[in-house]
């Protein structure tokens, strides 16, 4: 923190209906009188207003509860007990605390999920509460902020799995992921009858996060109709972040090979060796295949191999 003589002229300039959004910059002058100003804004809320519960849904709370997730876990805990009495039944509260995690906080969640008539409204504008896809604050989502969230997986829709699915993808969660997001996504599939639109979207989702082999060979297919395409190191990460591993996709690459060896599958194997492979890889391009196709695979070969060999000395 710099000059600490600003700090007692934050609470009219932090001015719910005309600054609000400067709520969200207390990650970078945050101080522990901070915490005073919160918790005075928060009571100039409680006292205004009867029904907490409605107003904690609309915009300008909003930039409140940000700023609470930017205080150390400690702070944010004895802030959000002190006003749990009036605003533990709302979406904002659960799931802030489910982010922060703290045992008492979770406790305290778990108590509202439970006591609540309808315990799908407090995941009500996921994306929002917890910062999904959302610029810096997707950075406090943790793995463990995420095992939280899914021990309630059962009030969660297919569009919310969608956002966790891609975060755990973010964060390189991928086992977990498949062990934990993939299991309820089939469970949704059988509970729920989906229109055809609903139904291609939860097939995309699925194989978007969860590709099978014949998902992945699809994709290598379609890459090698692209005319002119360049492959690099980055290019093979769309498989990486799925969990796809190199020797599985190199392995992969060759059953395509063996089974519909064509030109433009031979070439995009060899860019993906030159991008990314190892000398042992070059094996791949050693395939009997067709004798009109051995001819014209001649050339890229020699090139491939010379191109690895260089990158791998």
């Amino acid at each position: 923190m710099g000059d600490r003589e600003v700090i007692p002229l934050l609470p009219d300039y932090l001015n719910l209906k005309r600054n609000s959004h400067q709520f969200l910059n207390f990650d970078k002058i945050w101080c522990p009188e901070l915490v005073q100003i919160l918790e005075n804004v928060y009571k100039g809320l409680v006292k205004n207003h009867r029904d907490l519960a409605k107003i904690m849904e609309i915009p300008s709370p909003y930039w409140l509860m940000q700023s609470i997730k930017q205080l150390p876990a400690n702070e944010a805990e004895k802030f959000m007990l002190s006003f749990w009495k009036y605003s533990g039944n709302t979406s904002s509260f659960v799931q802030t605390a489910l982010l922060i995690g703290t045992p008492k906080l979770l406790q305290k969640a778990q108590t509202s999920i439970e006591s609540s008539k309808d315990p799908s409204s407090l995941f009500k504008y996921l994306s929002i509460g917890f910062g999904f896809r959302m610029y810096k604050e997707e950075d406090l989502i943790t793995q463990q902020s995420l095992k939280n969230l899914m021990t309630y997986k059962e009030y969660l829709s297919m569009e919310q799995l969608d956002s966790i699915a891609e975060q755990c993808q973010r964060l390189g969660f991928i086992e977990w992921s498949k062990n934990n997001v993939l299991p309820h996504l089939g469970i949704l599939e059988k509970k729920s009858i989906f229109s055809r639109e609903k139904k291609s979207k939860f097939i995309d989702l699925k194989q978007k996060y969860f590709p099978d082999h014949d998902t992945i060979i699809s994709s290598i297919i379609d890459e090698s109709k692209i005319q002119g395409l360049s492959i690099d190191d980055k290019s093979y990460y769309q498989y990486e972040k799925q969990g796809v591993s190199r020797q599985v996709f190199f392995s992969i690459l060759e059953g395509l090979l063996k089974k519909s060896p064509s030109i433009p599958i031979y070439a995009l194997a060899a860019q993906y060796i030159k991008a990314i492979g190892d000398k042992k890889d070059l094996e791949l391009l050693d395939l009997k295949l067709s004798f009109s196709i051995q001819q014209k695979i001649k050339r890229i070969k020699e090139e491939t191999t010379y191109r690895v060999k260089r990158r791998t000395l």
